[in-house]
Protein backbone atom coordinates (compact mmCIF):
# COMPACT_ATOMS: atom_id res chain seq x y z
CA UNK A 1 0.00 0.00 0.00
CA UNK A 2 1.46 3.40 -1.25
CA UNK A 3 1.79 6.64 0.76
CA UNK A 4 1.10 9.84 -1.11
CA UNK A 5 2.97 13.07 -0.39
CA UNK A 6 1.67 16.17 -0.78
CA UNK A 7 2.73 20.23 0.02
CA UNK A 8 1.18 22.38 2.60
CA UNK A 9 -2.45 23.22 1.63
CA UNK A 10 -1.45 26.78 2.37
CA UNK A 11 2.14 26.50 -0.05
CA UNK A 12 2.17 28.05 -3.00
CA UNK A 13 2.99 23.89 -4.46
CA UNK A 14 -0.33 22.49 -3.27
CA UNK A 15 -2.18 21.85 -6.64
CA UNK A 16 0.98 21.33 -8.35
CA UNK A 17 1.00 17.26 -9.41
CA UNK A 18 5.26 17.86 -9.61
CA UNK A 19 5.53 18.29 -6.05
CA UNK A 20 3.19 14.95 -5.56
CA UNK A 21 5.15 12.03 -4.34
CA UNK A 22 5.01 8.30 -3.97
CA UNK A 23 5.78 5.84 -1.61
CA UNK A 24 5.74 2.26 -1.27
CA UNK A 25 6.09 0.66 2.33
CA UNK A 26 9.63 -0.75 1.56
CA UNK A 27 10.82 3.10 0.49
CA UNK A 28 8.95 4.59 3.28
CA UNK A 29 10.05 1.64 6.05
CA UNK A 30 13.72 1.36 5.03
CA UNK A 31 15.41 5.11 3.53
CA UNK A 32 13.12 7.63 3.96
CA UNK A 33 11.06 7.31 7.28
CA UNK A 34 12.63 10.13 8.69
CA UNK A 35 12.39 12.42 6.04
CA UNK A 36 8.65 11.75 5.74
CA UNK A 37 8.65 12.58 9.41
CA UNK A 38 9.68 15.97 9.11
CA UNK A 39 7.95 16.52 6.06
CA UNK A 40 4.84 15.52 8.26
CA UNK A 41 6.17 17.91 10.69
CA UNK A 42 6.21 21.19 8.62
CA UNK A 43 2.62 20.54 7.12
CA UNK A 44 3.25 18.09 4.69
CA UNK A 45 0.35 15.88 3.89
CA UNK A 46 1.17 12.21 3.92
CA UNK A 47 -1.65 9.68 3.25
CA UNK A 48 -1.56 5.73 3.01
CA UNK A 49 -3.71 5.01 -0.16
CA UNK A 50 -4.76 1.26 -1.49
CA UNK A 51 -3.04 0.66 -5.17
CA UNK A 52 -6.79 0.74 -6.45
CA UNK A 53 -8.04 4.34 -4.60
CA UNK A 54 -9.15 7.00 -7.06
CA UNK A 55 -7.54 9.42 -5.40
CA UNK A 56 -4.14 7.81 -5.43
CA UNK A 57 -4.53 7.03 -9.10
CA UNK A 58 -5.62 10.33 -9.87
CA UNK A 59 -2.11 12.04 -8.26
CA UNK A 60 -0.07 9.05 -9.87
CA UNK A 61 -1.44 10.52 -13.40
CA UNK A 62 -1.81 14.06 -13.02
CA UNK A 63 2.08 13.67 -11.48
CA UNK A 64 3.04 11.16 -14.79
CA UNK A 65 1.62 14.39 -17.35
CA UNK A 66 3.51 16.93 -15.52
CA UNK A 67 6.46 14.94 -15.60
CA UNK A 68 6.41 14.22 -19.19
CA UNK A 69 5.70 17.95 -20.19
CA UNK A 70 8.76 18.80 -18.00
CA UNK A 71 10.52 16.08 -20.01
CA UNK A 72 9.30 17.38 -23.36
CA UNK A 73 10.58 20.91 -22.31
CA UNK A 74 13.85 19.05 -21.53
CA UNK A 75 16.89 18.81 -24.00
CA UNK A 76 20.91 18.04 -23.83
CA UNK A 77 23.19 20.28 -25.91
CA UNK A 78 26.84 19.53 -26.50
CA UNK A 79 26.24 17.17 -23.21
CA UNK A 80 24.27 19.90 -20.98
CA UNK A 81 20.73 19.63 -20.06
CA UNK A 82 18.77 22.98 -21.35
CA UNK A 83 15.36 23.42 -19.85
CA UNK A 84 13.64 22.79 -16.71
CA UNK A 85 15.51 19.45 -15.89
CA UNK A 86 15.06 16.75 -13.75
CA UNK A 87 12.03 16.51 -11.00
CA UNK A 88 14.03 16.78 -7.44
CA UNK A 89 12.92 13.99 -5.28
CA UNK A 90 11.47 13.12 -2.28
CA UNK A 91 15.04 13.93 -0.71
CA UNK A 92 15.78 16.60 -2.68
CA UNK A 93 12.55 18.45 -0.83
CA UNK A 94 13.08 17.51 1.84
CA UNK A 95 16.61 18.85 1.84
CA UNK A 96 14.98 22.15 0.65
CA UNK A 97 12.52 22.84 2.91
CA UNK A 98 15.12 21.88 6.04
CA UNK A 99 17.23 24.87 4.93
CA UNK A 100 13.81 27.08 4.41
CA UNK A 101 13.23 26.37 8.03
CA UNK A 102 17.05 26.82 8.86
CA UNK A 103 16.82 23.02 10.40
CA UNK A 104 20.96 22.21 10.75
CA UNK A 105 22.24 18.68 10.67
CA UNK A 106 20.95 15.18 8.84
CA UNK A 107 18.33 13.04 10.68
CA UNK A 108 18.56 9.70 9.78
CA UNK A 109 21.13 9.94 7.32
CA UNK A 110 21.22 9.24 3.96
CA UNK A 111 21.55 5.96 2.39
Amino acid sequence: MPYLLRPPPHSTDAHNPLFTYTLNDNDYATTLIHQVQDLQAWGWQISHHDENDPVYIDAVLATERCVKQRRRRTQMVFGEVVGVGERVGVWGVWEREREARGVRGVRGGRR
